[in-house]
């Protein structure tokens, strides 16, 4: 079942891999820096669950993870996720017990950190080392090294790294018994604390000075500070920590004579590590408990408790747990006047401490046995990931040379294609260009035949008129004469906003810049002074309903000035806007208006037939209102597409 789980997990990892090997390759051109982002989150994805499995004592599959993270982070030239990998590594190998393989990869970690300038990692890693010197019981070589991270520390001016490694400072200054030292840094780690507001750190810095205050005979301030890192996990609710506070008043009020304040807490202590499943703790607390009993001369009960104490430490293999218990049993027996039991407990505790000597030999053995056996396969575990790192490089160099070369030649194709796309539009541009200067001039020539038959109606017009000799048909004529002089305009008109918006071949208008141009030369041909306000929706239209709209307002335009502006208007609005797939036209004055019972059709006056002719024409419906001593003309026309 394990190798199945490894087996997917490999192929998993290594689909991972290229997977990102490939994304690599193809965002060779993008952003730079959201390149490096993706690269950054593959790798922490993989840290993470390299992490999550060894929180999880999974060292194997973690190690697969690791080795994975280890070749990318070379492949990518990334250091610190380098550094990342080597620190675990050593906090792997602490965990299985090999030190010696721990303080290398540590060591290969420090030195990536300090080619890269990373100081907060290296003060990180360089306090993981102390402490496994520490565990070696080198409490000399474990400041030196402590003291380095510190003074990093402060060169960053990095506070929490700063606390931290003063706390570790003093406990390894309390093991050498330098008092002083481990006072000093204890109270700076205490300051900071404080400062930043994280009590559960100020209250085990809080009992650790106690614990020196302690050793140094000043029991009253050691107790002291036992209550109040007492009172502040209380505060927290951390009640196995506050159990630690506890037994240490304990321990200060035995040596104080305080046996009863001993009792009350240490009776404390136990009832709260008794509920947990930390069972030397607790026989620790019993022990010292069992001292107060002692004191006060109860001696069962001491017997009692020390029987416990020697069970619990036999049950969970606590040598110095049951050296302790032995010891305060000789004391017991030879307080209490048990002589034969004495004998007992003296011929027990020699064959204990000759057995302890000969398994803790037996284990020292055991550990060196197992240690080479560790370095052993270190090195073979080590030159299998060379290879692999070796292969991996190989595959990802080859990869990125066969992606690259498919980059370049897609690039060229590229190119080939967007080179002959614009020859082709070049190529169609000289093309239309040649087609609208002929329909320009096959329009213009069109124009000129359409001028010249309009000039030659409306001369025909103005002889019929000098032979009139009634006043009614010469002045239909010289209507009938002005409306075609108007149609030429508006045609012009027309004709010259088709050429200048390049919309010959379109056949579309723009019916705004039209329309503005247009009443502007009508304004100007009428001589009208009054106030024109015009207002154009910006559409377009074909070029027939564009001409017949120019007739349209050029005739209510001409009206206004011929009827309306001579009754003494003075204000002309003109609003042509679109609504869905209708136009509206909108023409507005204050003039006197049409007489109550008018009718287009029936109307007297040419032009105003003509409106409605052309309105029905184009299927859309015209009205005359009256609101407001304002005379409306409303006209309303389906667009077509």
């Amino acid at each position: 079942m394990k190798a199945s789980v490894r087996i997917s997990e490999v192929i998993h990892l290594l689909t991972l891999l290229v997977l990102t090997l490939l994304f690599s390759a193809s965002c060779s051109n993008t952003n730079p820096i959201d390149h490096d982002n993706s690269e950054n989150e593959t790798l922490q994805e993989i840290l993470d669950v390299a992490v999550e499995l060894m929180l999880d004592s999974q060292y194997d599959s973690a190690m697969i993870h690791l080795n994975l993270l280890d070749s990318l982070a070379r492949f990518y030239k990334n250091k610190p996720k380098e550094s990342s990998v080597q620190s675990n590594y050593g906090w792997i190998s602490r965990r299985i017990g090999n030190l010696d393989s721990a303080m290398v990869f540590y060591d290969k970690a420090i030195s990536i950190d300090r080619e890269i300038g990373d100081t907060l990692s290296l003060i990180s890693n360089l306090n993981s080392l102390a402490r496994i010197v520490r565990d070696q019981a080198r409490y000399s070589e474990s400041a030196i090294i402590h003291e380095r991270a510190f003074d990093l520390s402060l060169k960053v001016g990095d506070s929490i790294s700063m606390a931290s490694t003063s706390n570790n400072l003093g406990n390894v200054y309390l093991e050498l018994l330098e008092y002083e030292k481990a006072l000093s840094y204890y109270d700076l780690a205490l300051k900071v604390w404080e400062s930043k507001n994280r009590m559960s750190s100020y209250s085990i810095a809080l009992h650790n000075k106690g614990d020196v205050l302690r050793g140094m005979g000043e029991f009253k301030d050691a107790l002291k500070k036992y209550k109040d890192a007492l009172r502040i996990k209380r505060d927290l609710n951390r009640s196995s920590s506050a159990a630690y506070s506890l037994t240490g008043l304990g321990r200060t009020y035995i040596l104080l004579d305080s046996i009863d304040e001993a009792e009350e807490v240490l009776k404390e202590a136990l009832e709260i590590r008794s509920k947990s499943r930390n069972k030397s703790s607790y026989a620790e607390s019993l022990l010292i408990l069992s001292r107060v009993s002692a004191a006060k001369k109860q001696y069962r009960k001491a017997e009692s408790q020390l029987k416990e104490v020697e069970q619990i430490a036999t049950d969970y293999n606590k040598a110095d747990l049951l050296r302790d218990a032995f010891e305060d049993q000789r004391a017991l027996y030879k307080a209490w006047g048990k002589l034969a039991k004495l004998a007992v407990v003296d011929e027990s505790y020699d064959i204990m401490t000759d057995s302890l000597y000969r398994e803790e030999k037996l284990k020292v053995q055991e550990a060196q046995s197992a240690a080479s056996l560790q370095r052993e396969q270190q090195k073979t575990l080590l030159a299998e990931q060379n290879v692999q790192l070796t292969s991996l490089e190989l595959q990802a160099t080859t990869q990125r040379s066969e992606f690259r070369l498919i980059l370049i030649i897609i690039a060229m194709l590229g190119i080939v294609v967007i080179a002959w796309q614009l020859l082709q539009i070049r190529k169609r541009n000289a093309a239309l260009i040649t087609l609208n200067s002929r329909i320009k001039l096959i329009t213009d020539n069109a124009f000129h035949s359409q001028k010249n038959a309009l000039g030659l109606i409306s001369a025909l017009l103005r002889s019929k008129a000098r032979q009139s000799q009634h006043e009614k048909e010469l002045e239909v004529l010289k209507d009938v004469e002005s409306k075609i002089e108007a149609l030429g305009g508006v045609a012009k008109s027309l004709f010259q906003r088709r050429i200048e918006d390049n919309t010959a071949v379109a056949a579309r208008v723009r019916l705004k810049s039209y329309l503005e141009e247009l009443v502007d030369d009508t304004f100007s041909s009428v001589a009208s002074r009054a106030e024109l306000d015009l207002s154009v929706d910006d559409i377009e239209t074909t070029s027939t309903e564009a001409l017949n709209i120019g007739l349209i307002t050029n005739e209510a335009v001409t009206n206004f000035s011929k009827y309306a502006e001579s009754a003494g208007a003075d204000t002309l609005l003109i609003r042509i806007n679109k609504e869905g797939e209708r136009l509206h036209l909108n023409f507005t004055d204050n003039g006197p208006g049409f007489p109550e019972d008018f009718e287009f059709h029936s109307s007297t006056g040419f032009g105003m037939q003509m409106m409605a002719n052309l309105v029905e024409d184009m299927d859309g419906k015209i009205a005359v209102k009256r609101e407001d001593d304002l005379t409306l003309i409303e006209v309303e026309i389906p667009l077509k597409a």
